[in-house]
């Protein structure tokens, strides 16, 4: 274990794992060997402990499935002394007396006695019909934008979570908590994605090359449907029914990355209109956005000259052009004027038939040295489509850049000029190390802002321009165009910004201009706990197949501190809330 994390981590680990053989215990000692016939409360809280533990990710690790009392009483002796819940405590007690009379009597109670109801379904727990039954006195009646948004109301947000549901996040988050694990868990998965990456057109040699790497079946079995919808698009219907039971809407993603191959563009962009009408079929209306990535639509040779072009005609004093779109456009040559004019084909296909099916376009972002070009494609798209005050089309800004507040003024002044509405996806960014890595190669200025602080007032000052441009378009300023804002967050902080800015300029909280959306897996509480307050909330459910997902999600993941700072957040919430249901049944 001292090969995989820090000496300090180590020790964590272990004192958890040493928790968990007390969880190991209870999966495979049967439940009469360990309790008598009786009423007794204390016992009744213990067997529905045993029988959702059952479903939780420890379930298919025991030493035998046949394993008897006898086996593992000497090593219940020895978890009693360690330090475990008080429930646990008391079972490691009565496994180590084997059942009998003479065991600890347990502390008297004024609870009443609940009798477990059966499981139905594999999802279902011991607690399920319970908290079915008590549901009217969790939420009030009446508009749920009367609601409050409390993020750490575990009773409320996770109301449609089960227990083993609940453990699971708990155990993947908790190892998630620990960076030096984190990196060389990505470092040694990029490695063995890479030999896989070999026989990618050699299918059969692929399949067994995959099973035999145990890293990468664990990671797949266990950490991939957390934070993906699944590898097909009947898994991602199944994965979103928890969302959209709870008002949530979704962000589904196919994903699609980078390529210098002309041939697959045109397949991409056809991929992308199946897309569309695939998630308008299979959803019902519940997909928000669907997000594109322009440079799996055409060449990034092309992003590079105009983003040349650019900075050879920016402003003195300001990081902008003083030169129009239409001027840039004319120092193509004619090979890159036919690409731009193809990509704004493939474009134009896939945001129709979005269009048609009431889904809105974001443009993902790129890197430093390509984002100036992808502004520039998003300006023509937004004058194209964001016409009657209505928003289709969304780019993304990376409030990281020192630049980006910059280019949001300058393509918000474009938009009005054009008559426009514009779209704005707030994010912080999404590629701080290979920045890092480009700066040092190309010699050039880093980027980003160097501090998070930095970064935060950044995007608190985007978030006041999107805010006061709403209230403006809805005060009936004239000549003020509408603008439509996607807060994709998962730092509490800046959410409670946001919500603050709407109270103060009285924008309704199911304004359709404004939304908010987080990664499925991350910010469960952030994102349920908007949805109940009335928010327009999204999940983003990226699916397709692991070999292809998982990179993008790595990278992510690791990359934005505010997703593994908000695990540490996550991991208590489901602790109190798996400790409320036990000791409140």
């Amino acid at each position: 274990m001292q090969f995989w994390c820090k000496k300090k981590d180590c020790q964590k680990i272990r004192i958890f794992l040493k928790n968990c053989q007390m969880i190991l215990i209870l999966h495979l000692t049967p439940i009469s060997s360990i309790f008598p016939p009786c009423k007794d409360l204390q016992n009744q809280r213990l067997t529905m402990l045993l029988g959702t533990l059952s479903h939780s990710p420890f379930s298919s690790l025991h030493f035998h499935s046949n394993s008897s009392l006898k086996r593992v009483v000497p090593i219940s002796a020895k978890i009693a002394r360690s330090r475990v819940s008080p429930s646990l405590s008391f079972l490691s007690q009565r496994l180590a007396h084997g059942g009998s009379s003479n065991a600890p009597k347990p502390l008297p109670t004024d609870s009443p006695v609940l009798a477990p109801p059966p499981s139905s379904s594999p999802t279902d727990d011991f607690f399920y019909s319970y908290r079915i039954k008590k549901r009217t006195g969790v939420f009030p009646d009446g508009s749920p934008q009367l609601r409050p948004f409390n993020p750490d109301d575990t009773r409320a947000i996770f109301r449609s979570f089960s227990i083993s549901q609940l453990a699971n996040s708990a155990f993947l988050f908790y190892m998630c908590s620990f960076p030096s694990v984190m990196e060389r868990l990505i470092k040694y998965q990029n490695l063995s994605l890479k030999k896989l990456a070999k026989f990618k057109y050699d299918p059969k040699t692929y399949v067994e090359k995959a099973k035999g790497d145990w890293l990468l079946r664990l990671t797949k079995r266990l950490y991939y449907p957390l934070f993906t919808g699944g590898e097909t698009m009947e898994e991602c219907v199944r994965t979103s029914t928890i969302f959209q039971k709870n008002g949530v809407r979704l962000v589904i993603d196919l994903s699609t990355e980078e390529t210098e191959e002309a041939h697959l563009w045109d397949l991409n962009a056809q991929n992308k209109v199946d897309l569309a009408k695939n998630l308008a079929q299979n959803f019902k209306g519940s997909v928000r956005f669907m997000p594109i990535k322009l440079t799996c639509l055409t060449s990034s040779s092309l992003f590079e000259k105009i983003n040349h072009i650019i900075q050879s005609n920016m402003d003195s004093q300001l990081p902008l052009p003083k030169v129009d779109d239409a001027t840039i456009l004319s120092n193509l040559n004619e090979r890159e004027q036919k690409l731009f004019q193809d990509c704004m084909k493939r474009l134009r296909q896939i945001i129709d038939t979005c269009k048609s099916n009431q889904i809105g376009v974001w443009l993902d972002a790129e890197t430093y040295h390509k984002q100036p070009a992808l502004n520039l494609f998003a300006r023509q798209l937004m004058k194209e489509y964001n016409v009657n005050q209505q928003v289709h089309v969304y780019n993304t800004y990376q409030m990281y850049l020192k630049d980006s507040y910059y280019w949001l003024l300058y393509d918000l002044e474009t938009a009005q000029i054009n008559s426009a509405s514009m779209g704005i996806k707030l994010v912080r960014g999404a590629y701080m190390e290979y920045e890092k890595k480009y700066s040092k190669l190309e010699n050039k200025p880093y980027p980003i802002w160097p501090t998070k602080e930095e970064t935060d007032k950044n995007y608190d000052k985007g978030l006041i321009l999107a805010m006061n441009q709403i209230q403006a378009y809805r005060s009936g300023v004239p000549d003020t165009r509408n603008v439509g804002v996607a807060v994709c967050s998962h730092n509490r902080r800046s959410l409670q910004k946001a919500l603050q800015l709407m109270s103060d300029r009285d924008i309704p909280r199911n304004c359709f201009d404004v939304n908010f959306a987080q990664l499925k897996g991350m910010a469960d509480n952030l994102t349920f706990g908007l949805s109940l307050s009335g928010y327009n909330v999204c999940k983003l459910l990226p699916y397709g197949p692991f070999e292809e997902v998982w990179p993008y999600l790595i990278r992510r993941i690791h990359e934005n501190q505010d997703i593994l700072n908000a695990t540490a957040t996550e991991k208590k919430l489901y602790a109190k809330e798996i400790k409320r249901r036990l000791l409140s049944v």
